[in-house]
């Protein structure tokens, strides 16, 4: 009885050996999206779902919005949890999102730790210790701490650091905030929304104001989006105080022939500072940069077929920022055995508006609307 047996035994082993044999041989044949070939994964083998968030961010940000003992609760376990290695990055995440959904409750007792954490040899603890301090009041003295951050080797950090410099400043980036700034634009060719939304509405410094116009003139004629087009644009367009490189830059990008919010963005930030709607920012004194805008706006006039709401706009700049030449240039224009009644109408009276404010008439704002 033993021989039979040990014989199916044997005769079970070699079968399993030999197809062993024939799947390793022919597995380096096999295409590389087969499952046979050699490491493949077969279909049945998925990745692994991503990481839940925990659970307990979300319990707390809900409770951190609600009043009374919850609220006390929630927010002593953050201020806990920030002190235990194994839950910052939690307690951090809660943290973040309690302020931006603007709960109510003492953030101060968390800004020694915050403070600490900047310090952290975990360069993603650091950016979130810096997402953190921004909600809380900002701090002058937090100034030395932004400023070494700012040349962090991780850009994570750097990254993180531009929104607390900006509010510290007030928005003024002509100083050492500015530079600071320049120096983390410096070390960047593709600078990332982090950096370049909270430079909106912010007054710049020459050397800053160079490097912003720089990466974004490439935007110019692109539509790349990872170049981040609106936001590096919009960075010059809400510029306060608009220099000289910033106005070369909108006079350029009205010559755009592909990109409509390019065209749209120049032609409206112009005439708005023409205009002194000072939501957009104004044209830097002193340096000819109006007689500038009006030569090109008056060329718009004359040359370009573009559509009604850029002519509105160039008449806007003509309007706020035209001398006498541009004047007979208009009636010039106006004389043309060419031109419409309308158009010629629109013209004569740009013109007589700059005469008018030349002699220092008040004039009402110009309408807007066609």
């Amino acid at each position: 009885m033993k021989w039979p047996l040990l014989a199916a035994a044997l005769s079970t082993l070699l079968t399993a050996a030999f197809w062993t044999a024939v799947i390793h041989r022919q597995g380096s044949s096999l295409p590389s999206h087969s499952p046979l070939a050699a490491g493949q994964p077969r279909k049945s083998e998925r990745p692994s779902p991503p990481p839940q968030p925990d659970p307990r961010i979300a319990s707390w940000v809900r409770a951190s919005l609600s009043i009374g003992e919850a609220r006390d609760a929630a927010v002593a376990e953050m201020l806990a949890s920030l002190h235990d290695p194994a839950d910052r990055t939690t307690a951090l995440d809660a943290f973040i999102q309690a302020c931006r959904q603007q709960a109510k409750f003492d953030r101060a007792p968390f800004r020694p730790v915050l403070i600490d954490l900047l310090e952290n040899p975990d360069p993603h603890l650091r950016a979130l210790a810096l997402q953190a301090l921004y909600g809380l009041p900002a701090d002058p003295a937090d100034l030395p701490r932004f400023l070494k951050l700012a040349d962090d080797a991780a850009s994570e950090v750097r990254e993180a650091v531009v929104l607390p410099l900006t509010r510290l400043a007030k928005r003024d980036l002509t100083g050492v905030h500015g530079d600071a700034i320049l120096k983390i634009l410096e070390a960047t060719d593709k600078p990332s929304p982090n950096i370049t939304v909270p430079l909106h509405y912010s007054e710049f410094s020459p050397a800053l104001e160079r490097r912003i116009a720089f990466l974004a003139r490439d935007t110019i004629h692109s539509n790349d989006p990872d170049l981040t087009p609106h936001s590096l644009r919009r960075a010059l367009t809400t510029q306060r105080i608009k220099g000289e490189i910033c106005v070369d830059f909108l006079l350029e990008a009205l010559d755009s022939r592909s990109i409509y919010d390019v065209v749209s963005d120049a032609a409206k930030t112009l005439a708005a500072s023409a205009q002194r709607r000072t939501e957009q920012g104004l044209v830097a004194p002193g340096l000819g940069l109006e007689k500038k805008i009006a030569d090109r706006a008056l060329r718009a006039i004359c040359d370009d077929r573009k559509s009604e709401w850029f002519l509105r706009s160039m008449r806007e700049c003509l309007d706020g920022f035209g001398t006498l030449e541009h004047a007979e240039g208009l009636e010039e224009i106006a004389a043309y055995p060419a031109i419409g009644p309308r158009e010629k109408a629109e013209v004569l009276e740009i013109a007589s508006r700059i005469r008018d404010r030349l002699a220092g008439h008040s004039l009402p704002p110009l309408p807007t609307e066609p």
